[in-house]
């Protein structure tokens, strides 16, 4: 008796039950692919060459060179160097680690996910509590300098300016954010600095370019993987193109800016959705940074409840901003040509700025000594 009631095999049912729940969605939404590559092949392969197209075009040029250049930066330890002046701001005014500030500066040069992978490395090494890492994942996430002044400002609206404009909302919102969600007091243990190994010029130089390259291929098979998606999203919602667009902004970034940019919005709704969108990141780059994240055990709700709040502040703040460029912007629509070399000084410009104001920010413990 006491035999046929064991539970041990019934146990194993429940546990593969669950296990085929877990992944059910997945299930599900590979078949659905897999049903539209079958049913649709020269849709599938129109939106594999589209999303090639959109790579060879508009994102290799734009984005290559910036990423280098950022990269050289990162890898070089120049970036590193000017973090560590950041140090005692981070700790005052976010009630973070000092160290933060490196995973900051590098993720706002480097572009997503940048920032992610630099709090999983601090996290990993133990230079950052779980708390901490949690705290300063949002506002090391964002996205970099290439985006705005190399796709967005420089290729899809051809305008230097406003690409200048959205990088200074998005940083300042990413320090409204950080603010938002720090935590109520600092940690009361210091941690140092993290050491990047010395390197010669040509070393860093090789190792920025092989890292760019890498950087730009795995733009490149999101952009045309999510392209595919966007287009069976479009077969399902045939007749409602704004909440196609919706799903593709939603999923990734660059392939949504490129959509974003070349739709029929109104100059005052685009302007604000592409800071927005900027801001959000997409699922893509989300899936990249969980990646990044491994072994940190951290929880996911405030990183995705900052985003969310940076993509709502950048769009707030490019609101009363939009009206102001409109005078100055011809139609959206992807230039002929492109000059990586037009937005620099608007780079300087808005960078200084931004990091005037946050300076000026009071940090409430200025006599703390931070290393």
């Amino acid at each position: 008796m006491p035999d046929r009631q064991r539970s041990f095999p019934r146990g194993i049912y429940s546990h593969e039950v669950e296990n085929v729940k877990k992944k059910l969605p997945i299930l599900l939404g590979g078949a659905a692919l897999l049903a539209f590559f079958i049913l649709l092949p020269d849709t599938a392969r129109s939106a594999v060459e589209s999303g090639l197209s959109v790579c060879g075009k508009v994102l290799i040029p734009s984005l290559f060179p910036y990423f280098a250049v950022s990269e050289l930066l990162i890898v070089s330890g120049a970036a590193q160097a000017a973090a560590k002046r950041l140090g005692r701001r981070i700790s005052g005014i976010f009630h973070l680690p000092p160290v933060v500030s490196v995973a900051w500066t590098l993720g706002l040069l480097g572009g997503y996910p940048v920032g992610a992978k630099m709090i999983g490395e601090l996290c990993r090494e133990g230079q950052l509590t779980k708390r901490d890492a949690e705290a300063a994942l949002p506002l090391c996430s964002n996205a970099g300098p290439a985006l705005f002044f190399g796709m967005i400002g420089g290729t899809l609206l051809g305008n230097s300016a406003a690409g200048a404009v959205l990088f200074a909302i998005h940083v300042a919102s990413s320090v409204i954010v950080g603010l938002i969600i720090r935590p109520k007091r600092a940690s009361a243990e210091e941690k140092r600095m993290p050491c990047l190994p010395e390197r010669s010029f040509s070393e860093a130089l090789t190792d920025s370019v092989k890292n760019a390259a890498n950087a730009m291929f795995n733009v490149c098979a999101f952009v045309v993987f999510f392209s595919v998606i966007a287009a069976a999203a479009g077969e399902v919602l045939k007749g409602v193109p704004t909440a196609a667009l919706l799903i593709r902004c939603t999923a990734e970034l660059t392939g949504g800016a490129v959509a974003l940019a070349g739709s029929a919005l109104p100059w005052a709704v685009k302007f604000p959705l592409l800071a927005a969108l900027a801001a959000w990141g997409g699922l893509s780059v989300h899936l990249q940074s969980m990646a990044l994240l491994r072994g940190c055990d951290l929880k996911m709700k405030k990183y995705f409840t900052g985003k969310a709040l940076h993509a709502a502040v950048s769009a707030a703040l490019a609101l009363p901003v939009a009206p102001l460029l409109q005078s100055v912007q011809s139609a959206a629509a992807i230039p002929s040509r492109f000059a990586p070399l037009s937005p620099l000084p608007w780079l300087g410009l808005s960078v200084g700025i931004v990091f005037l104001i946050f300076l000026q920010i009071p940090t409430g413990n200025s006599g703390r000594n931070v290393v």
